[in-house]
């Protein structure tokens, strides 16, 4: 019987609470028969894997907390337990919530239950350790004599402490939790001080060294979408017809990845497991880890917590800028390296926020230093550049970094290849083959709104509240509230219908790369109902498929380069992988884009111009 398997005479709790354990577990096991139960000290169970708890809320905390009101007596929660949500999950995740228990209002240490919830929020899993004795030290002394007896035994800088109660065999004790930062070299000490006594006790180095951190994970305009449609921020529109969406999106704890471990917001060099470093520019015009410096340091936990979430507006000084910039350009290098094994992957790329341009506002010409109405990845030199905008700071708008992270991704496929000036314009004998730039700037939208979490056509909405300021004039930077558009609210192709709204090529690459965006966006819905494989970080098919047709694009001539030819290589991946039926889908999608038709587009190169000093071409990269 599995109560006498779990029975532990040490400290017996008292009989009607043994009794009311015993009753509860038996009604588990009997619940979920298949389940394995590991012991808790004194008979409860400590931990239940693979339970099969039929969902019955939709909410994950009420649903948790509905499970341990009914079970909770199996892992020794008592009703009169206080417990406080420390680890939530958003709607459709699955995964474990974290409740931590309280006496007297502070915080029992160890003393965490958790409750996992599966893909269908069923609970999957629980444990505990075990029912809460009672209180046998009180507090006689208080904080600061706890710093004191935790820097006598680690010098260094006490972060933070916090009070609580510690649990031991023959009750709860007064207890202080101090954590201790050695900076030189990085490293950080959880010690125990007795809150009754005052003598400091174990010390535990802290070994996860700077892997969280609090940040938006799409931007304050987008929370990550969960949800289809993903929820958005509500849009607000000027008497000048002009649309703004809300900030609304929550700040988010996330585990940071590639960290070298120092402190400090910078990459582990070792190829391919560090992605990035961040250098805060303070709206300097140099862009370079001498120039620029790392301001944002970890705290005694190792994490990386800003102490203002909103600072994200003129600020050059903003140090959450350089933790964004951290996050976004880390994930999508993982993402885009996660599409295809054979892939070299990316280099650690610096980056560069709060950037300010030499030569006047924004991109558009004058004197002195100014805003950067902009970000971008800067090609020579392998770098990512977050402008301090006018209004907003670019290095919060996951969206375009994730854009602009592709370009560094079809230049790294180039480097591999020794393929100079990657999907770039080519030299006609008219003007300049515009198509391999068109290409570039419409592939990077595709793999922005590919990127988990976005899930939605419109690009770009925090940026979009941007606004210059410009010979006495407030310009809109995105007056429809987002800077691109891919979605069906009309249809783009390449010879348009003569409208405002569709009127055809123009010459320019990131208008007539929405014409391919708008494409690509409709098969990466179309084909999701395929399964993606178990463990995948793509949403759709689409989404690897269309990454090994770019590999093959761009190891062909530039003049080969086109429209026609690239969905005809992301239908040749799809009909190759998935089959004619799924193949057939995509050609039928690129007809009704009229995508076959969308070759040899030019611009012209004016007198005095070569090609490749032309100032379109020149300039049009550092354009999102």
């Amino acid at each position: 019987m599995l109560t006498a398997l779990l029975a532990i005479t040490t400290l017996a709790a008292p009989l009607a609470d043994t009794r009311a354990r015993d009753e509860a577990i038996d009604a588990l096991v009997r619940a979920s028969p298949e389940a394995r139960f590991l012991p808790a000290r004194h008979g409860e169970i400590g931990l239940a894997l693979d339970l099969s708890v039929a969902p019955r809320e939709v909410d994950a905390e009420l649903a948790a907390r509905t499970f341990l009101s009914e079970h909770g007596a199996a892992f020794g929660v008592r009703d009169s337990d206080v417990l406080v949500l420390r680890k939530g999950l958003l709607a459709g995740e699955s995964g474990p919530l974290v409740f931590e228990r309280t006496v007297n209002g502070l915080t029992v240490f160890g003393g965490h239950v958790t409750v996992g919830i599966g893909a269908r929020g069923e609970i999957t899993s629980a444990s505990s350790i075990g029912a809460l004795p009672a209180i046998v030290s009180d507090f006689r002394v208080d904080e600061q004599a706890a710093r004191r007896a935790a820097l006598a035994s680690f010098p260094g800088d006490v972060a933070w402490v916090a009070k609580g109660y510690s649990v031991a065999d023959d009750g709860l004790h007064a207890t202080y939790l101090a954590a201790v930062v050695q900076q030189k070299p990085y490293k950080s000490f959880r010690v125990s001080v007795d809150g009754n006594t005052g003598r400091a006790g174990l010390a535990m180095p802290m070994l996860r060294y700077a892997n969280q951190a609090k940040l938006y994970r799409i931007s304050p305009s987008k929370p990550y979408a969960t949800t289809v449609p993903p929820a958005a921020c509500n849009i607000t529109t000027d008497s000048k017809g002009n649309k703004k969406y809300d900030t609304c999106a929550p700040a988010e704890m996330v585990t940071l990845q590639g960290l070298k471990g120092d402190g400090t917001l910078s990459g582990n060099p070792v190829q391919h497991q560090g992605r990035t470093s961040v250098y805060n520019c303070k709206g300097g015009t140099t862009y370079s880890t001498t120039a620029c410096t790392q301001t944002f340091k970890a705290d005694g936990n190792g994490d990386f917590i800003p102490s203002n979430l909103t600072d994200y507006t003129t600020s050059t000084t903003d140090q959450m800028s350089e933790l964004q910039a951290y996050y976004f350009v880390d994930i999508h290098s993982r993402f885009m390296d996660s599409l295809d094994p054979s892939f070299v992957g990316l280099p650690l790329i610096p980056g560069f926020p709060n950037a300010y341009t030499s030569g006047g506002a924004g991109l558009i010409g004058g004197g002195g230093a100014s805003a950067l109405d902009n970000a971008f990845f800067d090609p020579a030199n392998k770098i990512m550049v977050f402008g301090q905008g006018s209004s907003v700071d670019f290095a919060y708008d996951g969206e375009v970094v994730f854009h602009e992270m592709t370009h560094a991704a079809c230049g790294a496929i180039g480097d591999t290849i020794h393929a100079p000036d990657v999907l770039f314009p080519v030299a006609h004998a008219g003007g300049l083959l515009v198509d391999p730039l068109a290409i570039n700037e419409g592939n990077a939208d595709t793999f922005s709104f590919m990127e988990p979490g976005v899930n939605d056509p419109y690009l770009a909405e925090f940026d979009a509240r941007d606004e210059i300021s410009l010979l006495g004039q407030t310009i809109p930077v995105g007056p429809a509230g987002y800077i691109r558009d891919e979605g069906p609210d009309f249809l783009k192709t390449c010879q348009g219908d003569g409208n405002a709204t569709n009127p055809g090529r123009s010459g320019e690459a990131h208008d007539d790369g929405e014409v391919w965006a708008e494409f690509t966006y409709e098969a990466f819905q179309g084909l999701k109902p395929i399964p993606v494989p178990s463990g995948a970080t793509y949403q759709s098919v689409a989404s690897p498929t269309m990454f090994k047709a770019l590999q093959q694009l761009i190891a062909l001539p530039s003049e080969q380069q086109t429209f026609s030819v690239y969905a005809s290589l992301f239908e040749g991946q799809v009909r190759n992988a998935y089959g004619n039926a799924a193949g057939d889908y995509v050609h039928c999608v690129a007809q009704r884009h009229a995508i076959p038709d969308c070759d040899g587009q030019l611009v012209t190169v004016y007198s005095g111009e070569k090609p490749f000093n032309d100032t379109y071409v020149q300039n049009a990269w550092k354009a999102f």
